[in-house]
């Protein structure tokens, strides 16, 4: 039998089979196996941040998703993605569809916090083929400011990797 730091006994714990071993053998039961069932943990919900980055993987994917990239932004929300920052549906609108005109598929991956301040904060990086076929990599963070309707207000770009 196995022993915590302070020599207490130890029960071995796997899922639907017996896991105690203190000497009753493999017949023994666990018993604490009615507590550990299968729970889910409630899922908090995706960052504004995080539903961005991730749109925008689906909306290269199908252009039809483009719409919906753009809802994810206030009416008046500034996005700064190089030296150049657009406001507005419209703009961000074509933004978003010159940048999809130019990939063929693209996977982020990212990790994203709230910082003190309230802004979203996510460091990612991506791997892409771009229609001329060239495959490359980048990564950057990105910093959103988010209004009370969890919309995106205002999204600026640094790039950590350029494109390569």
């Amino acid at each position: 039998m196995a022993r915590d730091l302070a020599g207490f006994a130890l029960p071995f714990v796997t899922r639907g089979t017996p896991s105690r071993l203190d000497g009753r053998g493999a017949a023994a039961t666990n018993d604490m196996a009615p507590f550990l069932k299968e729970h889910t943990m409630p899922q908090t919900p995706p960052l504004a941040i995080e539903r961005y980055i991730a749109t925008v993987d689906r909306a290269i994917a199908d252009e039809a998703v483009l719409e919906e990239l753009v809802d994810i932004f206030a009416p008046n929300a500034v996005v700064q993605l190089d030296d150049t920052p657009v406001r507005g549906s419209r703009a961000i609108r074509e933004l978003y569809r010159d940048f999809i005109a130019i990939h063929v598929e693209a996977k982020h991956f990212w990790n994203a916090t709230v910082l003190p301040d309230g802004r979203q904060r996510a460091e990612w990086a991506c791997a892409a083929r771009m229609s001329d076929g060239s495959l490359v990599t980048v990564a950057g963070l990105e910093h959103a400011t988010v209004g009370t309707d969890d919309r995106i207000v205002d999204l600026r770009n640094e790039l950590t990797r350029p494109p390569a």
